[in-house]
């Protein structure tokens, strides 16, 4: 799978061996894919959908890979400009790291100090949001631990990493930096 952002749709590549083949008919996503992360167990993946050229809500397109041809679900709202993904290894949560207005001109209306990082239950149609909790001012990765109960948040500008334990019900910052 490969974002076309151009297209606002995800083209989906066969590999066969050593032989890679476009099949014909792309996914329609929301406008401006950047990224695409698919889950574990391999029934769904999700899209990054910048929208609104970042000066407003941006989306995750849920995409149905249960069956061809595959399809978008849903799209989710999301904090402006989420870039990164993360899916569990059990494929149960979905982590979003957006921009979320600060990578904006102070005097725009929708600057933030800081990014955002959301965490949706993927388990639930349409995914439940369980909790969000800023970040640093150019958050750009999101990672989940081994087990399925941590996040790891990356923040570019600060040069750290910011710890989260995820759950069902919420998410929580960890003193760990």
């Amino acid at each position: 799978f490969v974002t076309k952002r151009g297209d606002d749709a995800v083209a989906v590549l066969r590999v066969e061996g050593e032989k890679l083949t476009k099949l014909p008919q792309d996914v329609a996503v929301g406008s401006n894919p950047v990224s695409i992360e698919i889950a574990p167990n391999g029934k769904f993946a999700a899209v990054a959908n910048i929208e609104n050229a970042g000066k407003g809500p941006g989306s995750v397109s849920m995409l149905d890979l249960s069956q061809e041809p595959f399809r978008a679900m849903v799209a989710v709202p999301v904090a402006p400009t989420p870039e990164a993904l993360a899916i569990s290894p059990d494929s149960r949560f979905l982590a979003v790291g957006s921009l979320n207005g600060a990578n904006q001109k102070r005097s725009d209306p929708i600057f933030s100090e800081t990014s955002l990082v959301q965490v949706f239950d993927a388990s639930m149609s349409p995914p439940r949001l369980i909790g969000n909790a800023p970040t640093g001012f150019g958050a750009q990765g999101v990672q989940f631990t081994p087990d399925s109960k941590h996040l790891i948040v990356q923040n570019y500008s600060e040069r750290e990493l910011i710890f989260f334990e995820v759950n069902a019900d919420k998410l929580v910052k960890m003193p760990l930096r």
